[in-house]
């Protein structure tokens, strides 16, 4: 993939080795196992020093990304995200990274988007719709609707921070009524999934969980981004949340911060 240019003062990347999808495989399936067994932490691993020794080897299969964050507000998340705790242990040093391909198509062809695919296609046969959010009292009015949902969730509601990234996109249903709010962190080749929640339950907000992703992408390589980093340290997440992103093209790397 060939890197586009920015000033000195954004994000620099490098361009990613191929991956070892044996290592990709060994991470995730280690991961599935520590979790199922109640993220105990840094004891799971001194009880199984033989797993853990081959876990920190295929880390070190993975490919390294390096990212140089900027001074503007995507620069502050992306250096706060990559510098967050990974868990428990240091041997689960790493990110979980969706490498974008240079096209939408690219992103979702291949019988690995299979699900994807036809999750969209539920979403708009249900009547679901997104659009970019750039007018500041929708904007006002969607963070309103989120702060709620974050305190329903056991948040403070506290979101005005997401005011200083200009990225916002959001999912309607058929009657127009929002049922989820995105809003990205972009600083160069880098971008962070800042803020990505549903603003209700049902099945409209879960579908539409997978309709935004094609715009994210979208929007993503129209502004020259290359990577998409998920906030979240793998370790930290449940198996089903850490399965659907997977889904969604995340994959675990080595980021390193310069």
């Amino acid at each position: 993939m060939t890197l586009l240019m920015f000033p000195t003062s954004a994000t620099e990347a490098q361009a990613p080795t191929v991956p070892s999808l044996d290592a990709e495989a060994f991470v995730a399936g280690t991961l599935t196992d520590y979790t199922a067994d109640g993220a105990p932490g840094a004891t799971w691993f001194a009880r199984h020093p033989v797993r853990t020794a081959r876990l920190v080897r295929e880390l070190h299969r993975l490919p390294v990304l390096e990212a140089r964050p900027g001074r503007s507000s995507g620069g502050r998340v992306l250096r706060a995200v990559l510098r967050r705790p990974l868990g428990p242990s240091r041997a689960l040093g790493h990110r979980s990274v969706l490498e974008l391909p240079t096209t939408i198509g690219g992103y979702l062809e291949g019988r690995a988007r299979h699900t994807l695919r036809r999750k969209i296609r539920q979403a708009e046969q249900l009547g679901l719709g997104w659009r970019v959010v750039r007018d500041l009292g929708e904007r006002r009015r969607l963070l309103v609707a989120a702060a709620v949902r974050d305190r329903a969730t056991g948040g403070t509601g506290d979101l005005g921070e997401l005011n200083e990234h200009d990225l916002w996109l959001a999912a309607y249903n058929r009657f127009g009524t929002p049922v989820l709010l995105a809003v990205l962190a972009v600083d160069g080749p880098w971008a962070v999934l800042h803020h990505c929640r549903t603003l209700g339950d049902g099945p409209e907000h879960g579908l539409a969980r997978y309709l935004i992703m094609k715009p994210v992408v979208e929007q993503l390589l129209d502004r020259g981004a290359q990577f998409l980093v998920d906030p979240v340290p793998p370790a930290t997440l449940g198996n089903g949340a850490r399965n659907f992103r997977r889904m969604l093209g995340f994959a675990p790397r080595r980021v390193r911060v310069r």
